[in-house]
Parts: C-alpha cells; sequence; structure tokens
C-alpha cells in the first residue's frame, strides 16, 4: 500500500517548509517571466523563457536570485519540473546542447 516514494511525497505535501519554499519559487518564476515579456514586449511561453535563461548568463544570474535557488542547475531543474514538457521541444533541445557546448569550451 505506501512504499517509500508515497510517503516521501506526503509528508513533501504536508512540509510547511517545503511549501513555502515552492510558491516562492514560483512567483520567482512568474516574476522572471514578467519581466521578460516586458523588457521584449512580447508575451513569453515557458519554452522561450527557459531558452532565454540558457543563452544569457545575466538573465541567468537574475533568475537564481528571484527564486532563491541556491545554483543554476537547482533554478533550472525547477524549470523543467514545473514544465516537463519542455524536455520534449526542440527548441529546448538545441539550446540546451549549445549551451552544454559553450559551458566545455
Amino acid at each position: 500500500m505506501f512504499n517509500s516514494k508515497n510517503i516521501t511525497s506526503i509528508i513533501n505535501n504536508n512540509d510547511p517548509v517545503h511549501n513555502v519554499v515552492s510558491k516562492e519559487y514560483i512567483e520567482g518564476l512568474l516574476k522572471m517571466g514578467s519581466f521578460l515579456s516586458i523588457v521584449c514586449g512580447k508575451k513569453i511561453n515557458s519554452s522561450a523563457l527557459f531558452t532565454m535563461i540558457l543563452e544569457n548568463s545575466d538573465i541567468r544570474y537574475i533568475f537564481v536570485s528571484l527564486t532563491g535557488s541556491t545554483d543554476e542547475r537547482e533554478a533550472l531543474l525547477g524549470i523543467l519540473y514545473l514544465y516537463p514538457a519542455l524536455l520534449k521541444s526542440k527548441n529546448v533541445k538545441k539550446t540546451f546542447q549549445k549551451s552544454l557546448k559553450h559551458d566545455r569550451s
């Protein structure tokens, strides 16, 4: 009936600290999307937001600060957790591969 994954899920759903941190992260994500929408003068969807964050290190720094994440990896994984469809996006895959090549250089 209960396995370790279910128990962990139940604990996390009832943990007030986890709830606050999740809400702060989502709020930071929405603030970042609103900021980029205003700056670019157009609507920003989740795919465009993720690629903009990946492509620009200054935007990444701002995003990490807004979300209260400890590092870039945590901040980006949070977006992928909230929007799992991004993993199937060709645009996101291309940008991600470019950023990996750029980081290795």
